[in-house]
C-alpha cells in the first residue's frame, strides 16, 4: 500500500507555494482533495491501494473544476492545469517511493511499475478517444455525400411485381382473351 500521510503533508506544503498561496479557490481545491485523500485511506493502516489512489488521481481535474463552480469563479485554466499537474506529481512520487520501499526493482532505470501503468493507461485512453472521434466523424461527415441511406439502396434492389396497368401487359391480356 501507499501511506496517506506523506501525500497529505506534501499537499499542505503545496498550499504554501507562492504560486498558489493568495488564491482562495485554489486553497479550497487543495483542501478538498486532501480531505478526499484522508477519507479514502484505509482507517486501520492509513494506506491506499493502487486502485483507490489511481481513481483519486484520475478525478483531480473534475474535483478542481467543481470547486471553481461552487465558488462561482471562472476557471483559470492555466492555474487549474498547473495545480492538477503538481498534485499528480505528488501522488506519482509517493506511489513510486512506496513501490521501491516494498523491495520491487525498477522495470528499467528510473521506471517503476506505476510509471509503466500510467504510460499504458494514457496510450489506451488516447486510442479510445481517437476511435470515438473517428466513429463520430463517420456518423457525421464533414460534407454531404451522394450515397443514399441503406434502406433506399435495399428498396431499389428488391424484385418488383408486374404492373397490370402497363401497356405491354394490357396488350397481352387483350390478346389472351381472344385465344380462348
Amino acid at each position: 500500500g501507499v501511506p496517506a500521510a506523506p501525500i497529505s503533508q506534501r499537499l499542505d506544503t503545496l498550499t504554501r507555494d507562492s504560486e498558489f498561496k493568495g488564491l482562495p479557490v485554489v486553497q479550497k481545491a487543495i483542501s478538498d482533495i486532501r480531505n478526499n485523500i484522508e477519507r479514502s485511506k484505509d482507517a486501520k493502516t492509513g494506506m491506499f491501494d493502487a486502485e483507490t489512489l489511481h481513481n483519486i488521481r484520475k478525478d483531480l481535474g473534475l474535483k478542481i473544476k467543481s470547486v471553481y463552480d461552487r465558488a462561482n469563479v471562472k476557471v483559470d485554466g492555466a492555474k487549474a492545469a498547473k495545480l492538477e499537474t503538481e498534485i499528480q506529481k505528488v501522488i506519482d512520487e509517493e506511489m513510486n517511493a512506496a513501490i521501491r520501499s516494498s523491495g520491487m526493482r525498477d522495470i528499467a532505470p528510473g521506471v517503476t511499475v506505476w510509471d509503466r501503468f500510467l504510460s499504458n493507461f494514457s496510450k489506451a485512453s488516447d486510442e479510445a478517444k481517437t476511435a470515438i472521434a473517428r466513429r463520430e466523424l463517420a456518423n457525421n461527415p464533414l460534407q454531404r455525400t451522394a450515397i443514399g441511406e441503406s434502406r433506399d439502396v435495399a428498396a431499389s434492389m428488391t424484385p418488383q411485381m408486374a404492373n397490370m396497368l402497363s401497356r405491354p401487359v394490357m396488350a397481352s391480356n387483350f390478346v389472351l382473351r381472344f385465344i380462348r
